[in-house]
């Protein structure tokens, strides 16, 4: 993707011919963004936020499942308890994420620039592709909160890969094929994190930020009670 955006597919996207197709495929919002921002980070961003929620419940499937499911835990316990253990695989699973999306902000940054070669724009790319990555990383992290949950309950790395990315697909197919409008279509699309990736594909900060803050409320929320069936496990 970054390949093609550095081959001219980002000067395309902001156009306003290609807002047409961009405002049908998607929204106005996201056809505002390209047009706003820069083209090639701001594909980027939407295409990393439909992506992230496959590749960070894949990064984040194994953190208790394994040491519950061949007893190794038991080994563990004596030494560290159970709390220092489910914390550290959770911050383990969160600095992968991490990383990763951080080495995509870069890649994508670095597109942007060598794409965008006007003078003084150098300074806003970098900004904003900083912002762009500090957005994905926080809305990577409700998934690694919910495989936390997934992965103390499944005590095993197929299952709970299983459980975690078909229930999410399930339910966010179903959300997105049921005859809900207004309120209630708003208040139903939030029962899980894809529901703040719109208000994340915004120019505006206010609502992004937002989106931001709800991340981290899914994060504390799954984590909390991973946390609950994690340490009423028994191994």
């Amino acid at each position: 993707m970054l390949s093609k955006l550095a081959g001219g597919l980002a000067d395309q996207l902001g156009t306003p011919q290609a807002g047409f197709l961009v405002t049908w495929l998607f929204d106005s919002n996201v056809a505002r963004l390209l047009q706003e921002r820069p083209p090639a980070l701001a594909a980027y961003l939407v295409v990393a936020a439909m992506l992230t929620p496959l590749f960070a419940m894949l990064a984040s499937c194994d953190q208790t499942a394994t040491d519950l499911g061949t007893r190794h835990i038991r080994f563990l316990i004596p030494r560290v308890g159970r709390a220092e253990i489910f914390v550290a695989r959770l911050v383990g699973a969160s600095i992968v994420t991490t990383f990763a999306q951080l080495l995509g902000g870069i890649a994508a940054t670095t597109v942007a620039l060598v794409v965008n070669k006007e003078a003084g724009q150098a300074g806003a790319i970098i900004s904003y592709g900083a912002q762009v990555t500090g957005f994905l990383i926080i809305y990577s992290l409700p998934m690694v909160g919910l495989m936390s949950l997934v992965s103390a309950g499944m005590a095993s790395v197929g299952l709970a890969l299983l459980v975690g990315l078909g229930g999410y697909g399930v339910l966010a197919a179903a959300l997105a094929l049921a005859p809900l409008k207004g309120a209630v279509a708003t208040i139903a699309s939030f029962l899980i994190p894809g529901g703040l990736k719109p208000y994340l594909l915004q120019p505006e900060l206010g609502p992004a930020l937002a989106a931001c803050a709800g991340a981290l409320g899914y994060f504390v929320l799954y984590s909390f009670l991973g946390w609950q069936v994690f340490r009423r496990r028994n191994t």
